[in-house]
């Protein structure tokens, strides 16, 4: 499910899970998708049921939320999203599975949303890549000097760096790691 955030824009209660092609991009109880658990390829980017990325990179993530008519939380609705949620600590341990830590959740019943596992951002900033073209697409083209795309919110061992308005902006498109995850974000449409 989702929650509107702010009377704004909708937002993923939960962490993005391993099966999300049958269990949507929210769904309590969950393995959680993160580089030691990658999510399953969508079928409009050549998956089936079975196949899965090798690990959750940017990229990779970026496809999983556009396969569901969704993107990436930028910065602003990131912090928007996780606003009351507890500031300045972690859960010291790596959750695993989506389900409710109080602590945790945002005023807009985003759950996990700081302090568990990091989530990409759409936005790049911070230093550029390298100087020349680089292969770093998994063989989808190359970059030239592409910025670092945003992780945010804190992972589950990062104790006073997570909150609402935690970001880095050190870490290459291709980075992976057990603690970074997904979550979705779209517009919030009025219809006449």
């Amino acid at each position: 499910g989702m929650t509107l955030v702010a009377d704004s824009f909708w937002a993923d209660i939960y962490l993005l899970g391993v099966n999300h092609n049958t269990d949507g991009t929210s769904k309590y109880g969950v393995t959680i998708a993160d580089g030691a658990s990658p999510p399953k390829i969508p079928a409009q980017f050549a998956g089936d049921v079975s196949l899965t990325y090798s690990s959750l990179n940017w990229w990779e993530a970026a496809e999983v939320m556009q396969a569901h008519g969704k993107q990436l939380p930028s910065y602003a609705e990131f912090s928007a999203l996780a606003y009351g949620t507890t500031e300045n600590e972690s859960m010291g341990s790596d959750p695993r599975t989506t389900g409710l830590q109080a602590k945790y959740t945002s005023r807009w019943g985003v759950i996990q949303a700081t302090g568990c596992m990091y989530v990409w951002g759409r936005d790049f900033g911070g230093s550029h890549g390298s100087s020349s073209w680089a292969a770093n697409t998994g063989g989808r083209g190359s970059t030239y000097q592409l910025s670092n795309a945003v992780i945010l919110g804190g992972a589950w061992n990062d104790r006073s760096y997570s909150g609402s308005r935690c970001s880095g902006w050190n870490n290459a498109p291709v980075y992976v790691a057990s603690h970074t995850s997904a979550r979705g974000v779209c517009a919030h449409r009025l219809l006449p």
